[in-house]
């Protein structure tokens, strides 16, 4: 049952919100990393009250890998106009395939939002761009999970049968 550990979903353009700030994870190529490639990561802001400007944001990206290990842990100063207001940008290639967490942390200069604080789970399976993309939802495997739970209940099962089984045998012993 070591394969039920549980990560939170992380998907290609999910949006994640804090307070009153949400932001838009996309990635390229394909929001499916390559290992060993650049990959552009783009984080898309949006304030209920209109008050986040990326300009306004001292805004940090740290990225890790599954042993905690801090892979990037730089500020965001690229901002991506041709992709609309609110959007700053990092590069990072990925060094083998795995998962990672990417944390977003950000406060305003001048007080006109609150901090923000958020965190995506990201797999990154392509070796070669010539591979398809691939979903980089981080998710139990469902057929693993699946194949392992069934094989738990049977052989639980067979145990209590078993178990069962000489009880009554016993009891007729005795009879």
């Amino acid at each position: 049952m070591l394969g039920l550990l549980i990560v939170s979903n992380a998907q290609a353009h999910e949006i994640k919100t804090d307070g009153l700030t949400s932001v838009l994870l996309h990635m390229e190529p394909q929001d499916s990393p390559v290992v060993g490639e650049p990959a552009t990561l783009y984080f898309s802001f949006d304030h209920k009250n209109n008050q986040f400007t990326v300009l306004d944001c001292n805004c940090r990206v740290v990225i890790k890998n599954s042993q905690d290990e801090v892979l990037l842990d730089q500020t965001l100063t690229t901002i991506e106009e041709s992709f609309g207001e609110n959007v700053y940008s990092t590069k990072y290639a990925f060094p083998a395939r795995g998962i990672y967490f990417v944390s977003l942390t950000g406060n305003s200069k001048t007080n006109k939002f609150d901090e923000i604080n958020l965190e995506y789970g990201i797999r990154v399976e392509r070796t070669s761009t010539n591979q398809p993309p691939v979903d980089p939802k981080v998710k139990i495997d469902d057929f693993n999970t699946l194949y392992w739970i069934g094989i738990s209940i049977l052989i639980i099962g067979t145990a209590i049968y078993i178990i069962l089984r000489q009880r009554k045998q016993k009891k007729d012993e005795k009879k």
